[in-house]
């Protein structure tokens, strides 16, 4: 029997979207250190079967998405997916279940293990907030108020119900404790973060001559999984274009990695500075447009969703090397300062002494980014906070892991 045990995953977005990969890295990297991982996600294609294939170690099961138009579908309501994950609870046991926050099709599969299978470990992972001021609060006004105090009861229950939880920031740690009652010790703060196994991406010069961009350009980059943008951000990038030409006479060019649409952006886009965009990419396509780039600006709306999380584009920034321009919104923030990896700016339109050197200077650009990559190969990295992580259940669920390997049938 393998020696650490068998871990589900059981992740609500599509296969390749958002926290997937918060999932997926975190299942390849424990099963580098011997764990037997499986991670159930949503098929991104419209089909009724649920299909199987090996990526890195890991076990991926798509499950179906078919009774559901994509904005259900999107949000983990599809009524055939949650019954497929549900019976998968009955005909599989795991050691450890892994659900990552509430939604429907993670938190009733989760509900029916518990039930039927009380000797697996369960582990409750607040990656993003919902309610209390998140994603769900459009859902407070009526006719749709049952479905968020449904929602805010599913995201705190999950962790209540759960025998250990982590999250991905600290507020949500805090959270976590101060109001929905965790015991401090029960609970891990798990970061996202980075894929050090990879390869470094081509050098600066060589992505560009590659991708066609000026060399002598400096390129300032944001990636995008949506075609809209903050209005945070817009205002930053006119302000950021207007302060470098005020600053060296030239123009700055502003790379957007991702569907951006113009047409959501219309204040940017007909301001008449530079702007190449890529159009929706394979995750693998990504690095090499990063590497273009001299600098990246991750700015934030100041919401409560945002000041819970820690965005997962972050990794990718760190992974290549380069610093990043941020302002003070995101538990991100504090490790960015900590290790001197970026400048923040909550106001654009005045002047800012250290922005403009990172501007204008490309050895302070160079320098800020060896330290985000150090980040990034060190205490971000996944095989950190994979240990961290495995170490946590080891010591934390010991009493339910003593059996380990007697889990999982099929």
């Amino acid at each position: 029997m393998n020696p650490c045990g068998s871990i589900l995953f059981l992740n609500h977005n599509w296969h390749g979207r958002g926290t997937y990969f918060r999932n997926f890295h975190l299942a390849r990297t424990l099963v580098e250190r011997g764990w037997e991982a499986t991670l159930m996600t949503m098929s991104p294609e419209r089909t009724g079967r649920t299909t199987e294939t090996m990526d890195r170690g890991v076990k991926v099961v798509e499950t179906p998405f078919f009774l559901a138009g994509n904005r259900l579908g999107k949000t983990g309501c599809c009524l055939w997916d949650c019954v497929v994950r549900s019976a998968k609870m009955v005909t599989n046991r795991y050691d450890v279940i892994f659900v990552s926050d509430h939604l429907p099709n993670v938190s009733l599969p989760y509900l029916l293990a518990r039930m039927i299978h009380p000797q697996t470990l369960f582990v409750a992972d607040w990656a993003d907030l919902f309610t209390d001021g998140g994603v769900h609060e459009h859902l407070k006004h009526f006719p749709a108020t049952p479905f968020y105090y449904l929602s805010h009861w599913l995201e705190q229950g999950t962790k209540r119900w759960a025998d250990l939880c982590t999250a991905t920031s600290r507020p949500l740690v805090k959270k976590m404790v101060d109001e929905v009652g965790i015991p401090k010790d029960q609970v891990l703060h798990l970061p996202s973060g980075c894929d050090s196994t990879l390869p470094l991406p081509l050098s600066r010069d060589e992505a560009r001559i590659k991708l066609g961009l000026p060399l002598e350009a400096v390129i300032i980059g944001r990636t995008c999984s949506a075609e809209t943008m903050f209005e945070a951000e817009i205002t930053a990038f006119l302000n950021l274009w207007r302060r470098y030409r005020e600053l060296t006479g030239e123009e700055p060019l502003f790379y957007f990695v991702g569907p951006w649409n113009p047409k959501f952006c219309l204040e940017l886009s007909a301001s008449g500075c530079p702007i190449r965009n890529t159009g929706r990419l394979k995750q693998e396509e990504v690095a090499i447009h990063l590497a273009a780039c001299d600098l990246f600006v991750m700015v934030e709306n100041d919401l409560p969703f945002h000041h819970f999380r820690g965005p997962i584009r972050l990794n990718d920034y760190l992974m290549v090397g380069r610093p990043i321009i941020c302002n003070s919104v995101g538990d991100h923030v504090q490790t960015l300062k900590e290790h001197a990896a970026c400048v923040v700016v909550d106001d654009f339109s005045i002047k800012h002494p250290v922005l403009d050197e990172l501007l204008t200077d490309s050895a302070k650009r160079q320098d800020m980014g060896r330290r985000a990559r150090l980040l990034a190969e060190g205490e971000l990295s996944w095989k950190t906070l994979a240990k961290n992580f495995d170490e946590f259940l080891q010591e934390r669920g010991a009493a339910k892991l003593t059996g380990v390997g007697q889990g999982k049938w099929e």
